[in-house]
């Protein structure tokens, strides 16, 4: 389904702040100078408001107490979307030589909890998928959980009370090839895999700028995983080629492709991974080859503000030339709100390009 070309700028953009679930009165509305917030994905989202703190009248309102739960909504007058939900955790405030003074709000999303979190009790769980134990963490976390299944049963999970939960996460990312990050009050435990693109933007249109970059730098070939059956004593070998990349679109050629086509070969070998059967094997290179290949095309731009922009979604850019038109994976969106208007920012990659024959 091709992505949907919207244009927005007949209607006069807008925000909304809402603090411990109350919506802001409209003196400090009036106040605010700025709202920023920065979305992405295996990091905690961040927002940053700037206000007018002009007769030093809010630095010290209980508003903006550290730990304060907070929402921020951005878009237009017919699209209001919640961008961020969150806790407030750093004030500051500059008194300046000259002019009024004016205080920074800052803050993060709840995958904060999950990545900065340790686990206030001993998790000895038995007989169950990486994904039932995701959502158990995630309830234990107040988080409600959208998970892919995964279906192998582990004998054992463990994670000790006050060990931190990142190297758990992490780790079933680069197993498993999934993706997590937090939306609101829910979890995201997801399997990496291109979906259809949710908008199109078009420079000298509703793309203002952007700036591609391809390279072969971090490119691979081949992937091979290497382990051992202590039962049977026979090694366990998994191996992914360039057959296996998932492209972010068909038709253009991946860097693999580009390397071989140069007759040159990068093959990376891991030895270090726990694996116990060669389907587990053949799952980690494929991972890890599509994870080393999704960077050929890199990317940076701006459009006008687009609320449902989101990191983890692709989108179609056009109007750029053959070799640089088409699908992109959003890596960060950053959507600010200031006296100029709304403006989202953007970071982007694939993994194909239509290179010159």
């Amino acid at each position: 389904m091709p992505g949907k070309e919207i244009d927005l700028d007949f209607y006069a953009p807008t925000f909304e702040v809402e603090i411990e679930g109350r919506g802001l009165a409209a003196d400090i509305s009036k106040a605010i100078i700025s709202v920023s917030v920065t979305e992405t994905w295996r990091q905690a989202s961040s927002f940053n408001l700037s206000v007018n703190n002009q007769d030093l009248k809010w630095h010290e309102h209980p508003l903006f107490k550290i730990g304060s739960g907070i929402t921020i909504k951005m878009g237009y007058a017919k699209e209001l979307r919640e961008i961020i939900h969150g806790k407030i955790k750093g004030v500051q405030v500059t008194f300046p030589a000259s002019g009024a003074s004016t205080m920074t709000v800052n803050g993060l999303d709840h995958l904060d909890n999950v990545m900065r979190g340790f686990a206030k009790k001993t998790y000895s769980l038995s007989d169950v998928t990486y994904s039932e134990a995701v959502q158990q963490i995630a309830g234990d976390l107040n988080l409600q959980s959208r998970v892919d299944a995964t279906t192998d049963k582990q004998s054992k999970i463990v994670i000790r009370e006050g060990e931190p939960f990142q190297p758990f996460f992490n780790d079933l990312a680069r197993r498993l090839d999934y993706k997590f990050y937090v939306r609101g009050r829910t979890l995201h435990f997801r399997k990496r895999k291109v979906a259809g693109e949710v908008l199109t933007l078009t420079w000298g249109k509703n793309l203002i700028q952007f700036t591609p970059h391809v390279s072969l730098h971090r490119q691979l070939t081949k992937v091979e995983v290497r382990g051992y059956n202590p039962k049977t004593k026979e090694p366990i070998v998994g191996i992914a080629t360039s057959g296996d990349i998932e492209k972010t679109e068909s038709g253009g050629k991946s860097g693999s492709e580009m390397l071989q086509a140069a007759g040159m070969e990068r093959v990376r070998v891991i030895t270090n991974r726990p694996v116990f059967t060669k389907a587990e094997a053949e799952k980690i290179a494929k991972a890890e080859l599509n994870k080393a290949n999704e960077a050929l095309v890199t990317g940076d731009g701006s459009c006008i503000g687009m609320p449902g922009l989101r990191p983890d979604d692709y989108i179609v850019l056009k109007g750029l030339g053959k070799r640089f038109d088409g699908k992109y994976h959003v890596q960060t969106a950053t959507h600010t709100f200031n006296n100029s208007g709304y403006l989202t920012s953007f970071n982007v990659k694939r993994n194909s390009s239509h290179e010159p024959a």
